[in-house]
């Protein structure tokens, strides 16, 4: 699902493939418009093979990393919607959220493979 942002990203991507164009300061790693766009294929087959898709709606809870624009571009792309929330927000307030939006609600069965998907080369 091209989105004119979605696109220029992806140009960008493909013009400076052998670039360094994001670097990561906690890995100390710099990565390539071809990197990138091999982990947005890559993250974007783990959202297909858990049935994400447009409307969809992920919670993405990590420390800031150059993964960042790699799982948004992902996403995007396949029409899902992203909520960056930061690793220090209190549990209390996660929890009020998640009640007050209880209608949007992912069943462990469908949410936990995916976590493990994403989470395991890290």
């Amino acid at each position: 699902m091209a989105t004119p942002l979605t696109t220029i990203l992806t140009e960008q991507l493909q013009r400076h493939q052998t670039d360094p164009i994001i670097k990561d300061e906690a890995m100390n790693t710099w990565f390539t418009g071809a990197d990138m766009q091999a982990d947005i294929d890559v993250f974007q087959e783990a959202f297909k093979a858990n049935n994400l898709g447009k409307g969809d709606q992920i919670l993405v809870c990590l420390p800031n990393s150059a993964v960042f624009p790699v799982i948004n571009q992902a996403a995007w792309e396949l029409g899902i919607i992203v909520h960056p929330i930061s690793p220090s927000t209190p549990t209390a307030k996660l929890h009020a959220d998640y009640e007050a939006h209880a209608t949007q609600r992912y069943s462990p069965r469908r949410s936990s493979p995916l976590t493990g998907q994403l989470t395991s080369g890290l």
